[in-house]
């Protein structure tokens, strides 16, 4: 997983990069997940040599086939334009709707936290405290109505 950008002067990349990628790796929750996920690869690609030796002709495979895919990629320039104009703008629209996405993982946990303790746990304790007051009160009906119907065992004359 090296940085590709960093190891070719390729300008054709340039090209394929989309705004929307660039956008949303910059989220805080994504960007903390590559940032976590890219230490976890390099610690198991310096575990040992033959990692070290697969993980890298790996990497040497997919930078090939990228640079292969590049004349498709630029053929395709513009309706990839377009798919990254409306990622953009669904994604204008979920930062409008959705502000917390911007938030740092740990601010946003927390945010969560409170909001679920403030308003989901007392619904849940009132649910609660309703079922209970109704099961107790079937249970007064139930008992009260069987002492009613005593059955009556017929004197003997």
């Amino acid at each position: 997983m090296e940085n590709s950008d960093k190891d070719t002067g390729n300008s054709n990349e340039n090209k394929a990069k989309m705004e929307s990628f660039e956008r949303i790796s910059k989220l805080p929750v994504v960007e903390s997940t590559v940032n976590a996920a890219q230490s976890m690869y390099d610690k198991i690609k310096e575990s040992h040599s033959i990692v070290n030796s697969v993980l890298s002709t790996a990497e040497s495979t997919i930078k090939q086939a990228t640079e292969a895919a590049q004349p498709l990629t630029n053929k395709l320039e513009t309706p990839i334009k377009k798919v990254d104009t409306i990622l953009c703008s669904s994604l204008d629209y979920v930062e409008d709707k959705i502000p917390s996405i911007k938030l740092p993982p740990g601010e946003m946990y927390q945010n969560t936290k409170t909001a679920i303790n403030n308003t989901v746990v007392p619904a849940v304790y009132k649910a609660y405290e309703y079922a209970e007051n109704g099961a107790k009160t079937i249970n007064s009906y139930v008992f009260e109505s069987k002492q009613e119907e005593k059955i009556e065992v017929p004197k003997e004359n």
